[in-house]
């Protein structure tokens, strides 16, 4: 897992073959803004980068928590949502409802004014009040518990486009001390076949190696803007942004619990399934209310009228009568909606299972292919570097044995870069797919609490 508490520490394999990089790299004067003829959009994207304000992992969590765009929408419907719970919840279906009446009334030889007061009242009956508002009530309740949940994927998604932004800067940084490399021994070929020591394969050889590290070099640049862009997109920035992430990457072996007990915790915390669970209460209570609908709401009315010399005053009641329509149709897409809710509850519930058993493999290949890079390939490079700068001191080898065992350290470090990569994507898929029970350790300073990786069953 990662751990940054100032920063996000280099694993010790990787850090090594950085320091022998760094050792054996060409002096920076050789890399200008055009590099053995690598377009210049390249060059600007490192000064963009190197302008760009610091990011560090924490701000970039709490600035897509705060302005992420579909964060934003489905708050905004959890709003909705408890509105429509406050009103399902009224005391009664509507207002009372007042009518005023007045008329002249001519005869014999006297003109009089005749007067009326209606107000009615509507009230619930068979408890439709209480079943549209416990329907409205775990509707919001499945809204809110879809923020929660929606909360987490960002969280994931933002930690995965920041940390392959990183890594994407260190795949870079590979690709440009390959390129000058390349550039060394095409250099040194061409000056051998010029005094008449070298040959012609050689050089073609040389010039074939260069043009793949340009290749290589402008795929690095383009995955670095890929994740920048990712990036910005979670963050709700412009795209022309420039970000510059802050942090070093290390991929250490977590103990994790067995797959049945991961997954079965997270069908306990993922809060999609919880607002499945409150789909399906709303899509019952919305069955029970149809049926409901058969019996229809009772209206209390009183009035008052007077007509000439008499008053009159009268109370009653007064409800529809069900005997053309019986809600037939409504009631089987009630049904209908219960049966589909339902049946996404079960869907999602058996999908969530099938995550974390894909990203808890996923996780363990990747792990296992950083830890085989580390130990084994890494380890040898380094001692052929090693090996290979004896030998060329002593005058046993030249130097293009030296500059072969540099470009195939590099080589093997773009190998660990890619593992690394893979083990991002699977980790933060392995957090999603649990509800955020696996994380990358010690990486969420000030975003909610999580349960870290190591957590044993």
């Amino acid at each position: 897992m990662f751990n940054n508490g100032a920063a996000i520490q280099l694993d010790r394999c990787c850090g090594l073959a950085m320091a022998w990089c760094l050792a054996l790299a060409l002096p920076a004067s050789g890399l200008g803004a055009s590099v053995n003829g690598i377009p210049a959009a390249a060059a600007r994207g490192a000064v963009e980068e190197t302008t760009a304000k610091p990011l560090t992992l924490e701000q970039a969590i709490a600035g897509a928590l705060a302005r992420n765009f579909t964060l934003q929408l489905a708050q905004s419907r959890l709003v909705e949502r408890r509105g429509e719970a406050v009103h399902a919840g009224r005391l009664v279906p509507s207002e009372p409802q007042l009518e005023l009446s007045t008329g002249r009334r001519d005869g014999a030889g006297r003109t009089s004014t005749d007067l009326g007061i209606h107000i009615s009242q509507e009230f619930w009956l068979g408890g439709q009040g209480d079943l549209a508002r416990r329907a409205a009530r775990a509707t919001a309740n499945s809204a809110e518990s879809q923020l929660e949940f929606l909360r987490t994927v960002i969280i994931a998604r933002t930690r995965q486009a920041f940390l392959e932004l990183l890594v994407a800067g260190e795949e870079t940084q590979t690709a440009q001390r390959a390129l000058a490399l390349a550039g060394r021994v095409e250099r040194y070929a061409r000056s051998r076949l010029e005094s008449g020591q070298g040959n012609r394969p050689a050089l073609n050889a040389a010039r074939i190696e260069l043009a793949r590290a340009k290749t290589v070099l402008v795929q690095a640049h383009g995955s670095r803007e890929n994740a920048r862009l990712a990036l910005t997109k979670l963050l709700a920035m412009a795209p022309e942004t420039p970000v510059r992430a802050v942090g070093r990457l290390s991929a250490e072996a977590q103990q994790m619990p067995a797959v049945d007990t991961l997954a079965q915790r997270a069908l306990e915390r993922r809060r999609d399934l919880a607002a499945a669970a409150e789909d399906v209460i709303a899509a019952r209570e919305s069955l029970r209310l149809s049926r409901r609908a058969l019996v229809p709401n009772l209206s209390v009315f009183a009035s008052y009228a007077r007509e000439g010399e008499e008053d009159i005053a009268s109370v009653g009641v007064s409800l529809p009568l069900p005997l053309t329509q019986r809600y037939g149709g409504t009631i089987q897409a009630a049904g209908a909606r219960l049966r589909q809710a339902r049946i996404e509850q079960d869907d999602l519930a058996l999908g969530v299972r099938r995550e974390v058993y894909a990203a808890l493999a996923d996780y363990r290949s990747a792990r296992d292919q950083i830890e085989a890079l580390s130990r084994e390939a890494l380890a040898g490079a380094e001692e052929n570097v090693r090996l290979t700068q004896t030998a060329f001191q002593s005058g046993k080898v030249g130097a293009p044995a030296v500059t072969l065992a540099q470009v195939t350290l590099l080589a093997v470090r773009a190998d660990y870069l890619a593992g690394l990569r893979n083990f991002v994507r699977a980790v933060t898929q392995l957090e999603r797919a649990t509800g955020g029970l696996v994380i990358l350790s010690g990486a969420d300073a000030g975003t909610p609490d999580r349960k870290n990786a190591e957590e044993k069953p």
